[in-house]
């Protein structure tokens, strides 16, 4: 009996871990943002940390597409930034103190989603030269600032290369080499990589953005 009961209950033991693991690999649960009808988002220039000074705009016109697809509308970024600036907050950084209630009064959005970068750029390491990008991503009810959905996105340009196969060392030190060499055509990769980070971050199917209203009608 005694042999049975361990077994009994490490059997038991067994089931809760794999309760355990099925419970952390489901979606997390947003439900302030299903609470509100989130359907307009306005998004603001990122707050940019790193050295890459065109990191800021590269982010901001790659995250339009990924958010349309979940199934929200997003006010074009380039006039608002365009008609911010004409009112005299030209800065990131200024535009994102801008308080609620003069955002509403000028946009009148449901949403708002602030970004900051901690880095966005080249790393180099000994052998090799890859795009990186880290940033948290909030967006945030535009009638009372409450938070709707948060993101810690990072964004190693290794990982896919290890999907697609990088050649071992031989074929990272040549990658490296053809990156340095190609200095001028930065701007295609960065926008290339913000474009995949973005896609991979509101996509995330254990906490990314939960599919919106415009989505969830064509779906219906």
């Amino acid at each position: 009996m005694g042999r049975l009961n361990k077994l009994s209950r490490s059997a038991c033991a067994l089931a809760v871990l794999a309760i355990t693991l099925v419970a952390c690999a489901e979606p997390m649960r947003f439900e302030a943002l299903e609470q509100v009808n989130s359907v307009r988002i306005l998004v603001l220039p990122p707050q940019n940390n790193s050295p890459e000074i065109e990191g800021t705009y590269t982010f901001l016109s790659t995250i339009s597409k990924p958010l349309g697809e979940r199934g929200y509308y997003v006010y074009p970024v380039g006039v608002v930034d365009s008609y911010i600036k004409a009112n005299g907050v030209t800065l990131p950084q200024e535009m994102n103190q801008i308080p609620l209630d003069k955002l509403n009064a000028q946009f009148a959005p449901d949403a708002i989603l602030y970004t900051d970068i901690d880095y966005f750029g080249q790393k180099f390491a000994l052998i090799d030269s890859y795009a990186y990008i880290d940033a948290n991503l909030e967006l945030v009810d535009a009638a009372t600032g409450n938070t709707l959905w948060q993101k810690h996105m990072v964004y190693d340009e290794r990982q896919n290369r290890q999907q697609q196969g990088d050649g071992g060392a031989l074929g990272q030190i040549i990658g490296a080499v053809l990156v340095q060499m190609i200095a001028s055509a930065m701007d295609d990769k960065f926008f290339n990589t913000s474009s995949m980070a973005n896609m991979t971050a509101l996509n995330d199917p254990i906490n990314g953005l939960p599919v919106g209203p415009l989505r969830q009608t064509q779906e219906q």
